[in-house]
């Protein structure tokens, strides 16, 4: 037997669909319940063909009658719920309640209430509670746009905790329809509806804009999260009125690269340089010898920079493309800044690294021990290919921010985790300006939040970046958040912490020693296929 409900009608009844009998050039009726134990609507139709009476889904009473509106709409009935072939759910044998439990008093049916007003669900289909602002109306959610099609007259917007939303041309200001930039990986603000045939959409996008912080109460609490258990981490209230901003650069920061010349850099993985090592030892000459060569200095070299390890500690394992210690640095960074904005400003925004970025969204919020999404990303319009490009384009975001910001903004920490490209402060150029030192990129941010914002402002840049030597080679390494530059950012964003440890001076090289057996004949050959070109599973584009 079909479950039973309780609910209210909606007001459908008010359509000519109830003024007479059927015939055959009348529509068949229908209408929706406001249940009070279920989420969506419940809709109900009037099915079949013949009398009044064996067709309506109605309550008893009305039957053999042509029921008026104010015989159905606001009265309080109970009734039963049928889920239909395709997924969605319809009321039958509908009852009105004389009182407030179900029929003789007892447990009774599903309940609910025909609505006056209107002639649609007063409820979206599927939507949660949360989802309406006051007045009834959507509120505003923040996603970005995955695909748009303008040929096609359709596109996607993906958000957090709920599926990819589906939204039409008419639904994009006149603005976003005329850009010649594609809209992919367009940060936006969109209002989540559900349609009449119950199916997720999103209208009245707009491109996000920079928001002004909520207004600072004279004492503010802090509410968190527990963090996870596995971590230890004091929670550090930020500092008032003080917002920050944390850009977010992937591949030289979350792992460790090299520089290859006239080709994308090598990622320093597990199974590559364990590859690589074996090739080395047995003296292998061929036309991958140059990156065995780096691969396996580099993983047995020594970081420095406080880590007093080599840098097989902050390879990437088990097939992962980000260190996990690495992004252990960088929640903790984002714990302790407290309430901050954690900006992406690395490749992985654009539209095509999608499922890299949730990875690696997933993989913070496994260790703050909570829910985590970075909150938006740079604008990637511009071509990045240089140093420079990087730089101008985070300094464009906190211009904007500022500038968007002013009216409520009175401070502002800018913290920049990036390796530029693998490349050295060796006198490349930024708006004429020579950068040739970590405090010239820190000076242009500051310079840029300034001139949109009166506000006090603080920049540091962690460069992850080292000139690796060992005899006669020398490698460019994206270093990753080296424990230097982790003690570094942790003191700039909450400087009650206090300074790292210091820097200790470290051997440039100790090689590693690993005993290895002797495999059988057609061994070397086979670990050679793996760095033929094409040489995917062991290079990757930063």
């Amino acid at each position: 037997m079909a479950p039973q409900q309780w609910g209210k009608l909606s007001p459908h009844l008010d359509l000519c669909t109830f003024c007479s009998p059927a015939t055959p050039d009348v529509p068949e009726g229908f209408g929706f319940i406001l249940p009070d134990d279920l989420r969506e609507d419940i809709f109900y139709l009037r099915t079949g063909r013949g009398s009044w009476a064996e067709r309506s889904e109605l309550p008893p009473e009305l039957d053999g009658i042509e029921p008026r509106r104010d015989q159905v709409v606001d009265r309080r009935v109970d009734f039963e719920v049928k889920t239909m072939d395709n997924g969605k759910l319809r009321a039958q044998r509908l009852r009105f309640l004389t009182g407030p439990g179900g029929p003789g008093g007892g447990p009774g049916p599903h309940r609910g209430v025909i609505p006056a007003g209107g002639g649609m669900p007063r409820r979206d289909v599927h939507a949660a509670p949360h989802a309406h602002g006051p007045g009834g109306r959507n509120s505003l959610s923040q996603g970005r746009i995955r695909s748009f099609y303008p040929s096609k007259g359709y596109g996607f917007i993906e958000a957090a905790g709920q599926a990819d939303l589906f939204f039409l041309p008419s639904s994009l200001p006149q603005e976003m329809l005329d850009s010649k930039q594609p809209l992919e990986g367009l940060e936006i603000t969109f209002e989540p509806y559900t349609n009449e045939e119950g199916k997720p959409r999103a209208r009245n996008i707009q491109p996000a804009r920079m928001l002004p912080p909520p207004p600072r109460v004279s004492a503010p609490v802090h509410t968190r999260a527990p963090p996870a258990q596995h971590m230890a981490w004091p929670e550090m209230a930020p500092t008032e009125a003080v917002e920050t901003l944390i850009f977010v650069d992937v591949d030289g920061v979350l792992n460790v690269g090299i520089h290859d010349e006239g080709k994308a850099p090598l990622l320093l993985r597990d199974e590559d340089v364990q590859t690589a090592i074996k090739l080395a030892k047995r003296g292998y000459k061929g036309p991958e010898a140059s990156c065995v060569e780096k691969l396996s200095t580099l993983a047995t070299s020594q970081v420095g920079f406080n880590e007093n390890d080599t840098y097989e500690k902050l390879m990437t394992r088990q097939g992962a493309e980000v260190a996990d210690i690495l992004v252990e640095r960088l929640a903790k960074v984002i714990s302790l800044a407290g309430d901050c904005k954690v900006v992406l400003s690395s490749s992985w925004r654009r539209p095509h690294h999608r499922n890299r970025r949730r990875l690696l969204e997933n993989r913070i919020a496994n260790h703050l021990g909570k829910p985590f999404q970075f909150h938006s990303s740079t604008p990637i319009h511009r071509e990045e290919k240089t140093a420079a490009d990087r730089l101008e384009t985070v300094g464009d975001y906190v211009a904007e921010f500022c500038s968007s910001s002013k009216e409520t903004l009175t401070a502002l920490r800018v913290l920049m985790l990036e390796d530029f490209f693998i490349t050295p402060m060796d006198g490349w150029k930024i708006k004429n300006e020579k950068v040739t030192s970590v405090a010239v990129a820190e000076r242009y941010l500051c310079q840029r939040a300034r001139s949109a914002s009166s506000c006090e402002v603080s920049a540091k840049v962690c460069h992850c970046y080292d000139e690796v030597k060992c005899g006669k080679l020398s490698m460019q390494v994206g270093t990753g958040f080296t424990q230097r530059l982790f003690d570094e950012a942790k003191s700039f964003v909450c400087p009650a912490m206090g300074p790292g440890p210091e820097a200790s001076l470290l051997p440039p090289i100790v090689p590693k020693v690993i005993e290895t057996k002797v495999e059988e004949p057609g061994f070397v050959s086979a670990m050679i296929s793996a760095f033929v070109p094409p040489v995917g599973s062991m290079v990757h584009a930063f």
